[in-house]
């Protein structure tokens, strides 16, 4: 049974793998260059009419909300943004005190360049307007950050817990 799990991995990969230096590139009836009302896009010299000659943005009316007003309404909603918020403040302790704990050069040592550095900050400046958007929602009796306590040593271990705590938050 291994042994022609084994096969067919081989097979799928051969069939889909693509050969080094072979440059793919769209046939020519399927380059597009325009977009619709809605982002798709639309073949050369057509619109969204179908024939090439009619807009090329017809906008539908919007049945939206003209002036949304977001916040909780029932006790499950406050409770469930309550345990969103303190997700979110988790979160952007957890990315900031990496790069406070761990030095430029450790990370660089670790194997990370410094764009992929920079998106650690990036993570935790996300972190921020999350928190401030749920915060909002829950008006003035949000949560507040806590201070934080961590049990990692390294920058292996740092990211290991980065994992979970942000696969618990997107699970939510």
């Amino acid at each position: 049974m291994k042994h022609n799990l084994v096969i067919f991995a081989a097979l799928a990969l051969q069939t889909f793998a693509v050969p080094w230096g072979t440059n793919y590139r769209a046939a020519k009836w399927a380059k597009r260059d325009k977009f619709d009302a809605f982002g798709w896009t639309l073949r050369n010299g057509t619109s969204n009419n179908g024939q090439g000659n009619g807009p090329m943005y017809s906008p539908i009316p919007s049945t939206l909300e003209q002036n949304p007003s977001y916040q909780a309404v029932t006790d499950f909603d406050f409770n469930s943004l309550q345990v969103g918020i303190h997700q979110e403040y988790l979160e952007l302790d957890l990315f900031n005190y990496g790069l406070v704990r761990f030095s430029e050069k450790a990370f660089l040592d670790y194997g990370l360049t410094r764009d992929e550095i920079h998106l650690i900050r990036f993570f935790a400046q996300q972190e921020i307007g999350h928190a401030e958007v749920v915060s909002h929602m829950l008006g003035p009796n949000a949560a507040k950050p806590c201070k934080y306590a961590y049990n990692f040593n390294n920058i292996g271990e740092y990211f290991d817990f980065c994992q979970r705590v942000t696969r618990y938050g997107e699970s939510g």
